[in-house]
């Protein structure tokens, strides 16, 4: 335009357009503007309540879950956290699935503890330590509840239930219990065993069986020396060879008398010419002797 008419320049806004009429022009504001093409305002599509009814229809159409970026003139839609897309539709990533995730959103794997539950949620995802384990899902230790006195409050649920007469023996996550030797069961119940009765102890034939909790102790019979799985006859008509611990089952025959030695016992037998038990013994007359001679 030549100097002559150079004050007949338009005077639309740097964000419009001016459109030559015959003899005149207009200006009119870009795409994403307000006004009246001198003026020009950005209108900013991400919050729609703010837009006048004229320019409603400009209002961002970007997903539920994508934020919205005002630029001048326009915006642009990103996908939230946790989610895939081009901003205008947005889908959940599933983080709990790792092996499922696209190369560009492997960052997004899930870092729960091997021993945890990862949980997916709405653009996100949360761990939960298995049953028998305590932590926040990232870290996760067993819990050993095998020992109710060293398991925090929060836990003490876990704590083993056992029977008394049994054996508590943890494992990864859990417990079992096993029933002390001498008691039948699960481990949960558990029932003392009759030894003495179900012929399942191993004393002497020549000895008693008496079964205690979870036990039994076999006594051998008096006459008989041994520690009840052992037992020997007690020679009682051989005082000399008794032990000091068998002194007192020597014989109490009459010096005339005869001892004989049975099983567990003895017997004491008066001498031809005596008469008595054994254990006292009486000479008998002489003409007794004779004639029973």
């Amino acid at each position: 335009m030549s100097s002559e008419y150079q004050h007949l320049a338009h005077i639309c806004h740097d964000d419009a357009n001016c459109t030559n009429t015959k003899g005149s022009y207009y200006c009119g504001c870009l795409v994403g503007y307000s006004g009246d093409g001198v003026t020009c305002e950005d209108i900013d599509e991400c919050s729609p309540a703010s837009i006048s009814d004229d320019y409603k229809h400009l209002a961002h159409n970007c997903h539920a879950d994508a934020n919205c970026t005002n630029t001048k003139g326009s915006f642009y839609c990103t996908c939230k956290t946790g989610f895939s897309g081009d901003g205008v539709t947005c889908v959940d990533i599933n983080e709990c699935r790792s092996d499922d995730l696209a190369s560009i959103h492997s960052h997004y794997a899930h870092n729960c503890h091997t021993d945890a539950n990862c949980t997916n949620t709405n653009g996100s995802f949360y761990c939960t330590c298995h049953t028998g384990y305590s932590g926040d899902g990232v870290i996760c230790q067993d819990v050993n509840e095998c020992y109710p006195s060293e398991i925090s409050e929060e836990y003490k649920h876990l704590a083993h239930y056992c029977h008394d007469d049994a054996n508590c023996t943890n494992t990864k996550g859990s417990f079992y219990c096993t029933c002390l030797n001498g008691y039948s069961g699960n481990g949960v119940t558990c029932l003392d065993i009759e030894e003495c009765q179900t012929n399942t102890d191993n004393c002497h034939v020549d000895a008693n069986c008496t079964n205690t909790k979870g036990s039994f102790f076999c006594t051998c019979h008096t006459g008989y020396s041994g520690d009840g799985v052992m037992c020997v006859d007690i020679n009682e008509c051989a005082p000399d060879t008794l032990s000091v611990n068998h002194t007192y089952y020597a014989n109490d025959c009459h010096d005339d008398s005869n001892c004989t030695n049975t099983k567990g016992s003895f017997y004491c037998t008066c001498l031809n010419g005596y008469s008595g038990n054994g254990v006292n013994c009486v000479g008998k007359p002489l003409y007794t002797s004779l004639f029973e001679g």
